[in-house]
């Protein structure tokens, strides 16, 4: 994977889109649901990051801590992936973290 240099901007009124310095991924570009829910997720939460259990909760509530965070890392993963940059989303010390190293905006 080689790491896009930018800002980030989300856009999730009307289309989900996201773009990296100058690629833009949209909805049809996301292998997984829950990867693109997982970013929307931190893009829309104070700071662009949350505590692990707190986006477990909202993506997989019906499983248990185990599986949640099994669904966790392969989201992640996705996202990465679809994102082209292994620092897009950061799982470190309980906490989830959306893009920490860039400017995140959102038109919401």
């Amino acid at each position: 994977m080689q790491a896009v240099v930018g800002d980030v901007r989300i856009e999730m009124l009307g289309r989900f889109r996201v773009v990296v310095g100058e690629r833009e991924i949209t909805e049809g570009d996301w292998p997984a649901r829950r990867a693109r829910e997982l970013v929307a997720l931190l893009a829309l939460a104070d700071g662009h990051r949350l505590l692990r259990d707190q986006v477990i909760e909202q993506l997989w509530p019906h499983l248990g801590a185990e599986a949640g965070a099994a669904n966790l890392r392969k989201a992640a993963h996705h996202a990465r992936r679809t994102l082209d940059d292994p620092e897009s989303i950061v799982l470190r010390s309980g906490r989830v973290e959306l893009f920490p190293a860039r400017r995140v905006t959102t038109d919401v």
